[in-house]
């Protein structure tokens, strides 16, 4: 009985402690706007030299955990690339690429778009 009880305990604080992260939108032009969006630019400089601008589709954040869904295009905006998704993880004051989404057919599991961001739905609206 002892067990029962405390697993439900701890499955409630779990829950509760989940469901009380304040998710935010950050406003264009705010410095952790900015912040996340450097995170993924620095990121994908590893893959690709060529500046990019993002537009916005969704940025979320939360206190340790967010999320960012971009449409990359060239500065000139002749050039329109593959929407890139991404889950963030705060470190220090910033906040680093902890996944990007994979698009391709033999992705890992629970890595392709849909699936990261499940991850912060319906609470980064």
């Amino acid at each position: 009985m002892k067990k029962r009880y405390l697993s439900a305990v701890l499955l409630l604080t779990a829950t509760i402690v989940h469901a009380a992260t304040a998710w935010y939108v950050p406003a264009r032009g705010t410095p952790e706007r900015k912040q996340a969006l450097d995170a993924l630019r620095s990121h994908m400089r590893q893959f690709d030299a060529q500046p990019q601008l993002f537009m916005v589709r969704e940025v979320c954040l939360g206190k340790t955990f967010g999320w960012l869904s971009v449409e990359p295009q060239s500065p000139d905006g002749l050039s329109h690339y593959e929407p890139l998704n991404a889950t963030l993880r705060r470190e220090g004051r910033g906040w680093k690429v902890e996944v990007l989404a994979c698009g391709e057919q033999d992705c890992p599991a629970g890595t392709e778009a849909a699936a990261l961001r499940a991850r912060v739905a319906p609470r980064c609206r």
